[in-house]
């Protein structure tokens, strides 16, 4: 898959990062086949390109590797596919028709080795400084997901951004384009929050940690706040251990009516889906405990079709 120029720039309220940047849209179209690229390689063999047997050798092991990478990708995207087209869709739309419609899905994806690959990408984008800083002393780090030369850092996390921005929409809402999207990965780290918090508050890290959870929070938003914003459903989805619970924070608080609040917690395999527009919400901390060092989740922002 390959990151097209963005039709335009909209500016954002982003919910998972501070800075006031415009984030591009992301057009998501196919790239050359891996059939042509085998073929090509094929024919360079074949023209004498490559006139002794290692040569030709390595030729057939590219080839053999772009055809099992090929592989992977579509069974990838099939599952994915499969797993939005389970959903309950005349649910989906009705709740999702509603200026603060929401809905949590549990259990989402049904390939626990396609969970355990995109949570290992996450920190594996973290690890290799793919991340940015998303607020001095959180340990909370994020990144777009982009296709292009970017594929190879994380292949399935683009493909669960493609995925889900082709097949979802569909069940949401014909308002949405099912070509485009913003898609961004999230990754914690505990031990970088605390090391942060004992730079920058003084002290012994987990008592200043403790002192510190007490009193942080952070203000409600709307993920889209402007009316040229084309952001119109947001998904979270979360890859924690199973472990995780919600002492260790990173989930959403939404506002209901009056004074009622919904916390919809970080959790292993959960989908979130809600209305960038209408849904006022706040972002817990991801927190973390002793043996959990990460969390991680990937946030993808579905956009309106334009003209």
């Amino acid at each position: 898959m390959t990151r097209q120029p963005p039709p335009r720039n909209s500016p954002h309220n982003d919910d998972d990062d501070d800075d006031d940047d415009d984030i591009p849209i992301d057009r998501w179209e196919p790239t050359t086949a891996t059939g042509d690229d085998i073929e090509q390689k094929n024919t360079m063999s074949e023209n004498g390109s490559n006139d002794n047997n290692d040569d030709e050798n390595e030729v057939k092991r590219q080839a053999s590797e772009l055809i099992q990478r090929q592989r992977k990708s579509v069974d990838t995207l099939t599952h994915i596919r499969n797993c939005i087209d389970s959903l309950p869709s005349d649910e989906l739309k009705q709740r999702l028709s509603l200026p603060d419609g929401k809905i949590i899905i549990d259990n989402f994806l049904k390939d626990p080795n396609l969970v355990d690959e995109l949570r290992a990408e996450t920190i594996s984008l973290y690890e290799n400084s793919k991340l940015a800083t998303l607020e001095l002393g959180s340990g909370e780090y994020g990144g777009a997901i982009t296709g292009g030369e970017s594929y190879v850092d994380s292949p399935r996390c683009v493909e669960f951004v493609v995925s889900l921005t082709k097949h979802l929409p569909s069940h949401v809402s014909e308002e949405l384009n099912d070509g485009a999207s913003e898609g961004r990965a999230l990754t914690f780290h505990r031990s970088a929050r605390e090391s942060a918090l004992a730079l920058l508050l003084g002290g012994d890290a987990a008592v200043m940690e403790g002192e510190e959870e007490e009193s942080a929070t952070r203000a409600f938003e709307f993920v889209n706040s402007s009316d040229d914003d084309v952001r119109m459903v947001s998904v979270v989805y979360y890859l924690v251990p199973e472990s995780w619970d919600e002492s260790c924070g990173g989930g959403l608080t939404f506002q209901e009516e009056g004074e009622e609040r919904m916390l919809a917690e970080a959790k292993a395999n959960r989908l979130v889906v809600f209305r960038s527009d209408g849904c006022l919400h706040r972002r817990e901390y991801w927190i973390g405990k002793e043996g959990i060092d990460y969390g991680s989740c990937i946030v993808v922002h579905l956009v309106k079709k334009q003209g």
